[in-house]
């Protein structure tokens, strides 16, 4: 691997984030799963910036999230496989996880939004630390650093990807 970008992601013992941690338990609940992917189609939860996305400062397109959730909502097999990965998620791996990073430390990046209201800013501070570099932190995004800033994360992409072995 040449290299790792981490922006607001789940990390540590916190896979789910502390706003979801109450899936697993729903997800054993029948229906629950059908109500929760058509409950996310709420505009204001995606697809509009506003107090009631946690996500995004700018807002997914709702197009795009209708793509992401249309499997879940239409076919029973997804909306299984689904309900059986909420059912089951863990933060064991990513602890696991965390021990292997030390080994990519000078070719690492950590971008996370300053205003992410979903995972603890203390995790960006954690990774960066045993990535051996710093937190570049935006004062313009939420969780999805990706699509508030994607020049940032582009720009941690291009400056890992020039400290990796040429060859």
């Amino acid at each position: 691997m040449a290299g790792l970008v981490l922006a607001g992601c789940d990390a540590f013992e916190h896979s789910l984030p502390p706003l979801l941690r109450l899936l697993p338990a729903l997800a054993a609940l029948p229906g629950t799963t059908s109500l929760l992917v058509r409950a996310l189609g709420v505009p204001a939860l995606f697809g509009t910036p506003g107090r009631l996305n946690l996500f995004t400062a700018r807002g997914f397109d709702r197009a795009l999230v209708e793509d992401w959730l249309r499997p879940a909502r239409t076919d029973a097999a997804v909306r299984a496989d689904l309900t059986a990965f909420l059912r089951t998620v863990r933060p064991g791996p990513l602890v696991a996880a965390a021990g292997a990073l030390p080994a990519l430390a000078g070719r690492a990046a950590v971008v996370w939004g300053r205003r992410d209201r979903v995972f603890p800013p203390r995790d960006a501070e954690r990774l960066a630390r045993l990535l051996g570099t710093s937190v570049t932190w935006l004062d313009d995004a939420l969780t999805s650093v990706p699509q508030d800033r994607p020049d940032a994360v582009a720009d941690a992409v291009r400056a890992v990807l020039a400290t990796a072995p040429k060859g």
